[in-house]
C-alpha cells in the first residue's frame, strides 16, 4: 500500500513538474508562430564599392573616382519579421586618386577606407522566402592615403536597402545597396552575402 501511494505521489510531483516546462513550450512557439522570435545571425559578404568624387583649387583638379572589391562582416539579431539590429565591419578598398595641374594628368597613390557601424533594419515579408528592407545607422570610419600623408577618421551615417532570399530556416542570399558619407565625401556599395541564422 505504502509503494501504490508513494508511486502515486511521484507521478503527481513528476506531473506538475511538466505543466509549466510545457507551458512555457508552448508560449515559445506562439510567440514564434506570431512573429515575434527572437533570432541572432551572422553573416559575411563582398561587393563592388563605388566612388565618384572631384575637387578643384585653382589650376589642379583632384578626382577619386573608382570601383573596387569590397567586404564585410556582419552580426545582428532579428526580432520578428519585421525589426532587426546589426553591427557590422566593411573595408570598402582602396581608391585610386588622379587629378591634373594645368591640364597635366598626375596619379598620387590610393585613399583607403574601412569602418565599423551599427544599423536598425526595417523589413517586409514577401511570402515565405523573401523579404524586402531598408536600413540606416551610423559608422565609425577611417580614411588613409599614405602615399600623400592623409589621414583621417570620423562618425557619419549610412542608408541602405535590399533583398533576403531565405534558402533554409538557417541560410539567406542578401543582396544590398548601401550609401554611406565619409563627412564631405561618400562611397557607395553593392554587396552579396550569406547570412547564417541561429
Amino acid at each position: 500500500m505504502n509503494f501504490v501511494v508513494r508511486s502515486v505521489a511521484a507521478f503527481g510531483l513528476a506531473a506538475a513538474m511538466m505543466v509549466p516546462a510545457g507551458f512555457a513550450a508552448a508560449e515559445e512557439e506562439a510567440a514564434m508562430d506570431s512573429g515575434w522570435g527572437f533570432h541572432p545571425y551572422i553573416g559575411a559578404g563582398a561587393g563592388l564599392s563605388l566612388s565618384d568624387e572631384s575637387a578643384t583649387s585653382g589650376i589642379t583638379t583632384v578626382n577619386i573616382d573608382d570601383d573596387v572589391l569590397s567586404w564585410g562582416i556582419l552580426a545582428g539579431a532579428k526580432f520578428g519579421d519585421y525589426v532587426a539590429i546589426e553591427a557590422f565591419y566593411k573595408d570598402f578598398g582602396d581608391h585610386d586618386i588622379t587629378g591634373n595641374i594645368g591640364g597635366v594628368p598626375f596619379t598620387a597613390g590610393d585613399i583607403g577606407f574601412d569602418a565599423f557601424g551599427t544599423s536598425v533594419l526595417v523589413s517586409l515579408p514577401l511570402g515565405d522566402m523573401f523579404s524586402v528592407y531598408a536600413k540606416t545607422g551610423v559608422h565609425f570610419w577611417d580614411a588613409e592615403a599614405s602615399l600623400i600623408g592623409f589621414d583621417a577618421d570620423g562618425t557619419d551615417w549610412h542608408i541602405g536597402g535590399g533583398l533576403d532570399v531565405a534558402l533554409s530556416d538557417n541560410f539567406v542570399i542578401r543582396s544590398e545597396y548601401g550609401y554611406y558619407e565619409f563627412d564631405n565625401f561618400d562611397l557607395q556599395e553593392l554587396t552579396a552575402a550569406l547570412v547564417f541564422v541561429f
